[in-house]
């Protein structure tokens, strides 16, 4: 048996096996027939990636090594994993975390913002030397990026968010969002550098409108976040360990034994076998969005925001996973924000739109400590073909158009999470990406349209302070517009209430209202949805 022989028959196998995986993700014959005619340019890409990656790598060590003599103690870092797609994204922008606390009415403003702003620096002072990343500017050598350790005066980074007429008077939620999207793209302190502030609110807002309290105030607080520091699905553990001080392990050390050694070498050999279909998959057959949402200006942003006050779209989730036992919260959500996103683009546009690219940020590991969350250890993206039009798709019925939607979705959702091309995705994003210099990633990301990001967090802790006196009751995530998307939807939970936002570049989304008209369809279609499970299954 001849060596050319071998190579064929193995040729001809892999190819067999990618076209298999790409059937899995696709049953579209054109594309399952592009493939075929791309799949030894493919290949070649491959190669390409496997023959340089310990290249690039060794480079980067060296790039740092001289850094480190260089800076000295000054070195904080070169950039590493899913951080350096975040900073060579050519359409940087902020994560904002919105939080509201309920406060004694005893506290005047000025009181409220010096309690604040001295939380925040004894929180910075004493994690200091945890969080190097936050005491750090970015800097760029030879195309790769290292965190420089910067004297931040952390008065400057405490600020107070500006005051619509007496300060003493009380304004709205819609005030506050039109405040929060004034300052949105205000310059970080220290010329720039610093890569973290936060606004205090000194004005009272009137926060759920026939539910306040007459012996509280409600003072917003919102921070602001470079989205090379942290991965936005990790804000919500961060904030939980600073309010409860718990001690959290870090990253689970499962036990080897021969038989999950041998699984995870086939697990191995078989995602480098298929990992031109994986290729195609996640670079060709997503990402590649060109609708009318793909547009707009980086300078303006619009704003949505739902807090379910009285947690009754929390319960009507809750009850539609009781009876629907394998389905999950991301599948929950995502159906109901895309039946909301396909609603509002029947209304505003003429464009017709199919289906769309997400990308959504997966905590793999939930017992990770801070130190990890901001490296961004345990951490992966993922890239999901969303259907917005379904009434012409297999599978749909007229009757249940929300349960048809989350039928597909969660077909689609569980061959993404449990399939191994998602592995060679990884390696590509996390660890080939973070080898390769600056312009490299730039002009690979620039190749990447995705329409919309959604980030699903863990709960944020409802706690209190003072002894009582201040409880933070509301909390919203505006997300940064990373890997191109530009319509971004969060999901967090505080007080088993759900905490919906929305934000988009402003062009397609006119104004506040039509991100307002967003994230509210979401809650509307969970409505909906829950009636149509309860008409179908009880």
């Amino acid at each position: 048996m001849s060596l050319s022989f071998l190579v064929e028959c193995s040729f001809w196998i892999a190819l067999i096996l990618n076209i298999f995986e790409v059937k899995k993700s696709t049953n579209n014959a054109a594309s399952i027939l592009l493939f075929i005619v791309l799949y030894p340019i493919l290949v070649l890409a491959m190669t390409v990636i496997f023959a340089t990656f310990p290249l690039f790598w060794i480079l980067k060590q060296l790039v740092g090594v001289v850094l480190k003599i260089q800076h000295g103690s000054d070195f904080n870092g070169l950039v590493e994993g899913l951080d350096v797609i975040s900073v060579c994204d050519q359409n940087r922008s902020v994560t904002q975390l919105l939080l509201v606390f309920e406060c004694d009415t005893s506290y005047d403003s000025e009181e409220w913002f010096d309690l604040v702003k001295n939380a925040v620096k004894n929180v910075m002072i004493k994690n200091s030397s945890k969080f190097l990343k936050l005491f750090s500017a970015l800097d760029n050598y030879l195309g790769y990026f290292y965190m420089k350790k910067i004297s931040l005066n952390l008065d400057d980074c405490v600020k107070k968010l500006q005051v619509l007429k007496n300060k003493e008077t009380s304004i709205k939620k819609e005030e506050l969002i039109d405040l929060i999207s004034n300052c949105y793209y205000d310059e970080f302190p220290f010329g720039g550098k610093a890569l973290w502030d936060v606004f205090v609110g000194t004005q009272p807002v009137l926060w759920n409108i026939g539910n306040n309290n007459a012996k509280k105030k409600y003072y917003p607080v919102v921070v602001r976040i470079d989205p090379g520091v942290v991965n936005n699905v990790c804000l919500s553990s961060i904030w939980n360990y600073f309010c409860l001080r718990s001690d959290v392990t870090s990253i689970d050390k499962h036990s080897c034994n021969l038989k999950s050694f041998l699984i995870s070498m086939w697990k191995g050999f078989y995602t480098f076998k298929i990992f031109p279909s994986a290729l195609f998959s996640n670079l060709i057959l997503k990402g590649r969005d060109r609708n009318a949402l793909c547009r707009g200006s980086v300078e303006e942003e619009v704003l949505g925001i739902n807090t379910d006050w009285e947690g009754l779209t929390f319960t009507k989730m809750k009850n539609i996973q009781s009876n629907l036992l394998s389905t999950t919260v991301e599948e929950i959500m995502l159906t109901a924000y895309t039946a909301s996103l396909n609603e509002y683009i029947e209304k505003n546009s003429t464009n017709y739109v199919k289906e769309i690219t997400a990308i959504m940020p997966v905590l793999r590991n939930t017992n990770l400590s801070p130190q990890s969350l901001l490296e961004n250890q345990g951490i992966y993206n993922v890239l999901l073909k969303l259907p917005i039009t379904i009434e012409n798709l297999s599978g749909y019925n007229e009757k249940t158009p929300l349960l048809s939607r989350l039928h597909m979705i969660k077909q689609l959702h569980k061959s993404t999470r449990t399939s191994l091309k998602l592995q060679a995705f990884i390696f590509v994003t996390k660890y080939f990406c973070s080898v390769l210099p600056k312009p490299i990633v730039t002009f690979l990301l620039s190749k990447v349209h995705a329409t919309t990001s959604v980030s699903i967090s863990k709960p944020i802790k409802k706690m209190s302070f003072c002894d009582g006196k201040i409880v933070n009751v509301d909390c919203c995530l505006w997300l940064a517009h990373t890997n191109g998307s530009h319509a971004q939807f969060s999901v967090m939970s505080c007080d088993d209430r759900l905490q919906l936002g929305f934000n988009a570049y402003k062009l397609h989304f006119r104004d506040h209202t039509d991100a307002q008209n967003v994230v509210d369809g979401v809650c509307k279609y969970i409505d909906l949805l829950e009636k149509e499970v309860a008409y179908t299954y009880e």
